[in-house]
């Protein structure tokens, strides 16, 4: 600014306005930021666009940050550019002879100044672009629902603390580069193709869009599903709720079982990847493996195993009926279309394992007395097992003297079995990355299940081939090796706390980790979960549902000036339902099932009508 005053050309004029406004601007963030005037206005400023929260007792509110660093730096800098091309450009032909040097060196200082605004620019947008943040939203909500039922002042501390942990946290280190984000956002466009998780092995796989419709159509055939002509998920949501008010079941465990605003399961494929007894010589080693077992358990036949085995255990008598409906109710969402399958247990759903299992029981005990030829050791797994009209096997015989059963290779040594693990050619060895957004909890626990594999599936002389394969993965996966000897570390068991309540918060190193303690001191439980996941930045197979039928977030404003926004796993189409139940509870004074009854009751609003959006 000092070389280019006084202005004696027009040009100079817009390039001292864009010098003295640029430096005041940044005298002015400096201020802010370096002196603490955020933290004494109590501004939410972030050098970013950012939605600030603030927690007011039972409210959370989002507040849009007015100033913006990066579109404050953005505009310095295009300002900058022209600024010094302007000046550049008409000192060198002036009449003013004795200015034209120092002119001439205010452009190039505007050039260097160009450049530092560019960089602070790329700089911002880079933080900007990441997708690391702090979900603040999330964590206080879970806070607040764990907090619900202490007193007054112990709950309001717990908040006070919460929100200086918020306030002065700062987003995690981006665990993907800017190449890798570009690619995922390059293969989400990509219509042509699905990106799978394989059934095994940890594989990512990417298929032909046609080739895996084409796959799925396959799997509808008439024979086991029935295209429907509407959905069905009203009717089946109101005869299961008739069915459960009907049941024996008593009234407090009926009302958390009971649906509401149901949404249509979707369909989705999941891609094949292609896969101490004394023994004499003529024994063989052999593995069945049952055909599609859980969509060929005939359900009746379960049913009537159910009415015959269980009931005289003091299972209730009409338990069969609310398992046949569970089974009979089998309906699912594809490319716009709603099936009905027509027999067997669903894909996916908790029960089908266990009723799987309780026919294949049955059916392994008739089909061994009846075998001419009974085995000498017979070992079962609900994926693996041995005339049924819907039940059929395919059989592996052992080649090499070894047969691979789960993740266990079994080997015949002489006439011992001996036995490590297993992995298919195709196994990825890709397990949680050591720089994977986790809790140190979660990563040393996937390290542990490995060890504690080795050490009970491995015989002796293969235990340590094992163990060095293990170490050797977990460093592919960016583990260290004190990582991994902490993790083998035995430790004894302790016994584990009872806690009164549960908070389920989203992990964010150094943030909800300190949150952890405050609610532990107060005897509340702490779970993590990882809020944003690769497979989330990817496009799902599933179908989308329509907008009505997705779950939303609803406002309600009181006479009294405050509001209450809340969030539902509802469909949007039946937040009126929800909108009822504030209004039912606020007239039968239930404080427990509302907040908004907490409000009128706790704060001593005693209006009570409520206006919605």
């Amino acid at each position: 600014m000092a070389l280019a005053s006084p202005a004696l050309l027009s040009g100079t004029h817009f390039f001292l306005f864009v010098a003295t406004t640029s430096f005041i601007g940044t005298l002015i963030w400096v201020f802010i930021y370096l002196l603490g005037i955020r933290e004494a206005l109590n501004l939410p400023i972030h050098w970013i666009l950012t939605i600030g929260v603030v927690a007011q007792g039972r409210r959370v509110e989002g507040v849009l940050t007015l100033l913006q660093e990066l579109v404050n730096t953005g505009i310095c800098t295009g300002a900058y550019v022209i600024a010094f091309i302007v000046q550049l450009s008409i000192w060198p032909t002036s009449r003013y002879h004795y200015h034209r040097g120092a002119n001439i060196a205010a452009g190039v200082f505007g050039i260097l100044n160009a450049i530092a605004y560019g960089l602070g620019s790329y700089l911002l947008y880079i933080e900007y672009k990441a997708p690391a943040r702090i979900p603040q939203e999330e964590i206080i909500t879970e806070v607040e629902t764990a907090i619900r039922h202490l007193p007054k002042e112990e709950a309001e501390e717990i908040r006070l603390e919460t929100c200086r942990i918020l306030k002065k946290s700062k987003p995690p280190k981006r665990n993907l580069s800017r190449d890798e984000l570009k690619a995922l956002s390059e293969l989400k466009k990509d219509k042509d193709i699905v990106i799978l998780r394989a059934d095994k092995g940890n594989i990512t796989v990417i298929m032909d869009q046609n080739e895996y419709n084409d796959k799925i159509s396959q799997l509808l055939d008439p024979e086991h599903y029935t295209k429907l002509k509407k959905d069905p998920t009203p009717t089946i949501e109101r005869r299961t709720r008739e069915i459960i008010k009907q049941s024996s079941i008593p009234q407090q465990e009926q009302r958390p079982l009971l649906p509401s605003s149901t949404r249509p399961p979707s369909l989705y494929g999941l891609p094949k990847i292609h896969k101490n007894v004394r023994l004499d010589t003529t024994d063989i080693l052999v593995s069945f493996d049952v055909v599609s077992l859980f969509t060929n358990v005939p359900v009746e036949d379960s049913v009537e195993l159910i009415k015959q085995n269980l009931i005289t255990q003091g299972l209730r008598e009409d338990i069969p009926e609310l398992v046949r409906f569970c089974l009979t109710s089998t309906y699912f969402l594809w490319k716009g279309n709603y099936y009905e399958q027509k027999e067997g247990a669903a894909m996916g759903s908790p029960l089908s394992p266990v009723i799987a299992n309780l026919f294949m029981e049955t059916f392994e005990q008739e089909a061994l007395e009846l075998a001419p030829l009974k085995p000498k050791l017979w070992k079962r797994s609900i994926l693996e097992l041995p005339e049924h009209s819907s039940i059929k096997f395919t059989m592996e015989i052992e080649e090499n003297n070894q047969i691979p059963y789960l993740d266990v290779l079994v080997t015949r040594d002489k006439d011992q079995l001996r036995h490590t693990v297993y992995r298919k050619k195709t196994h990825s060895d890709r397990y949680l990355n050591a720089q994977s957004h986790h809790h140190p909890q979660q990563k040393r626990a996937s390290m542990k299940t490995l060890f504690h594999r080795a050490e009970t599936i491995c015989a002796e002389d293969s235990k340590e081939r094992e163990l060095r394969h293990i170490k050797w993965a977990l460093k592919c996966n960016g583990f260290s090796d004190r990582d991994i000897r902490f993790a083998r570390k035995v430790r004894q068991h302790t016994e584990q706390q009872t806690y009164r309540k549960f908070a389920c918060l989203p992990y964010v190193q150094g943030v909800t980790d300190r949150i952890r303690k405050i609610l532990e001191k107060r005897n509340i439980g702490t779970r993590f979960t990882t809020e944003r996941k690769i497979s989330q930045i990817l496009p799902t197979p599933k179908d989308k549902l329509p907008l009505f039928q997705s779950e939303g977030i609803y406002k309600v404003e009181c006479l009294c000036g405050k509001c209450y926004i809340g969030q539902t796993g509802r469909s949007i189409g039946s937040i009126q339902c929800r909108l009822k139940e504030h209004s039912r509870a606020i007239k039968q004074y239930d404080k427990e099932k509302s907040a908004l009854a907490e409000h009128k009751f706790e704060d001593g609003d005693t209006r009570s009508t409520l206006k919605k959006q």
